[in-house]
């Protein structure tokens, strides 16, 4: 199982926003936090890690993959007050998949996983017929492919699965 699964939120590298953009992120709950709301001098932590944003007060923002080279420095996976669970991975996963069920799309080609749109960002998940393509956007979501195929393994059993990693988006992120 992957650590970003198993490990509470206090134990990841704090990430630390300017009071100005963590006001405005609590009023909108926008998913993205600019490489320039980060506080000068904050601890970077590692390319993909998963970290804790907080205020320059220490008010919790949320828990989010961290980019160390994209203009977006970190995307958030859950907001202030939600915590990510033992199994967060799998929970984003069958959530999205049961949204797209409720819809009974008359279609063998599905997005079933769709970023933000979906709570995960970084991750794209597509069905064709007999076919699940994985395509991971950040390195926080190439760090959990493994959980993201298993869990997908479990809803789709005989499934074929397919890692597309887009290079270009590799180099921006």
């Amino acid at each position: 199982m992957n650590n970003a699964e198993t490990t509470s939120p206090l134990d990841y590298p704090a990430l630390v926003i300017r009071e100005r953009s963590a006001d405005r992120l609590a009023a909108t709950r926008h998913p993205w936090i600019f490489r320039s709301a980060l506080t000068e001098g904050a601890r970077v932590p590692d390319h993909g890690a998963v970290v804790r944003v907080q205020s320059e007060r220490g008010t919790a923002i949320g828990v989010g993959f961290y980019s160390a080279l994209s203009k977006i420095a970190c995307r958030l996976v859950f907001g202030a007050g939600e915590e990510p669970g033992t199994d967060w991975i799998g929970k984003r996963i069958r959530e999205a998949v049961s949204m797209r069920t409720l819809f009974r799309i008359p279609s063998n080609a599905v997005r079933l996983v769709n970023a933000e749109g979906d709570f995960f960002p970084g991750l794209i998940v597509d069905l064709y017929h007999e076919t699940l393509v994985i395509r991971p956007e950040i390195r926080g979501v190439e760090l959990v492919v493994p959980a993201v195929q298993s869990v997908l393994e479990d809803i789709f059993p005989g499934k074929r699965i397919f890692l597309k990693r887009d290079e270009r988006a590799a180099r921006i992120e």
